[in-house]
């Protein structure tokens, strides 16, 4: 009995810590091409960006938002052809973290993009890790200590328990 009490306490142990991270989800292939492109997806307070797009009705006002709380950074008009262009700097005061870029026209969003806002790097550059560790390059892994750190205790729970009875039936058989 105690051994099924066990068994079902340390089942249902791996199935809560198994079941605490989302499954991931298939992206569509090939991805969909944005009709807006930006200059640079990894930009620092005060750096200038430049939106370029389709997809407006010709000489139409285009306004250029940032968001995640939503300000106008730009406006300008599309060309004959629909197409447009415009620059803006990024506000000094924009919290780290991502942010999405929309451009506008009669109402109608024509696309959007996702950019990451970081630290400036002294001496210039952008500090572009999520790991802070200074070479440049984004961390793109992921933290498995907490997983690491529950198996390991479900084995150590397991050879702790294992132990004990052996010791018990050592107990009885004397």
């Amino acid at each position: 009995m105690r051994k099924a009490v066990c068994v079902a306490v340390v089942c249902a142990a791996a199935m809560v810590i198994g079941s605490s991270r989302a499954p991931a989800l298939a992206q569509p292939y090939p991805p969909t091409a944005s009709p807006l492109t930006i200059s640079s997806s990894v930009v620092t307070p005060g750096e200038t960006l430049t939106v370029s797009g389709q997809g407006a009705n010709a000489g139409a006002g285009v306004k250029i938002t940032l968001a995640s709380t939503p300000r106008v950074v730009a406006t300008t008009k599309a060309n004959g052809s629909g197409t447009f262009r415009a620059s803006f700097q990024v506000p000094t005061d924009e919290p780290q973290g991502q942010h999405t870029v929309t451009a506008a026209a009669n109402g109608r969003v024509l696309g959007s993009v996702t950019i990451r806002v970081v630290a400036a790097r002294q001496g210039g550059g952008h500090l572009g890790t999520l790991a802070g560790d200074g070479n440049g390059l984004p961390f793109t892994g992921a933290n498995a200590l907490p997983e690491v750190a529950a198996g390991a205790g479900l084995i150590l729970a397991g050879i702790v328990l294992l132990l004990a009875i052996r010791r018990r039936r050592a107990g009885r058989s004397t």
